[in-house]
């Protein structure tokens, strides 16, 4: 981790933010003794020299480590095109880790099609909490979902206890 770290701050890396599956404590540290995630894949975030939020995400081996130091050695292949004078060949690379622009993101669903309930299906705070902890169940990351679904079905949760708080 630490020779991921030094390559984002010779990067010029401000800001850096680490994210994997790996238990961790409040100083930062991981917990040492625990079992590897079953989800290996690390994702290193960080703001460039001119203030762009970064990222670079790699999955490609078994070992929380492992893509760290893949992580690491990408950048420092790019801090080596930096220093080799190509910058244009860097801007154009670094340019490819961006987050894509918000337009594409596809279109907000309403908490009714994320409960996969019609506009007609009659509910109360029971069936509601039955809902959403059985999709929950299915969305949650540590369940084979995906951060985005859960936080998603979280999101739609809050929104239909609003109407019902709005109802009553």
């Amino acid at each position: 981790m630490t020779e991921m770290l030094r390559s984002a701050k010779l990067f010029g890396a401000s800001n850096v933010v680490l994210s994997t599956n790996v238990p961790i404590r409040k100083d930062g540290l991981p917990y040492t003794g625990v079992r590897p995630p079953e989800d290996a894949g690390v994702a290193l975030y960080w703001i460039d020299r001119k203030r762009q939020a970064r990222v670079i995400a790699c999955d490609q081996y078994s070992k929380v480590h492992e893509n760290m130091r893949a992580i690491g050695l990408t950048l420092d292949a790019l801090r080596s095109i930096e220093r080799n004078g190509a910058s244009q060949i860097l801007e154009r690379t670094i340019g490819a880790f961006a987050a894509l622009p918000a337009s594409t993101a596809p279109a907000k669903r309403t908490w009714r099609d994320v409960f996969g309930w019609s506009v007609l299906k009659q509910f109360d705070a029971a069936l509601l909490d039955a809902r959403y902890r059985e999709l929950a169940r299915e969305r949650h990351p540590d369940t084979g979902g995906s951060n985005d679904a859960f936080i998603e079905l979280t999101n739609a949760y809050e929104a239909a206890k609003a109407e019902i708080r709005g109802a009553s």
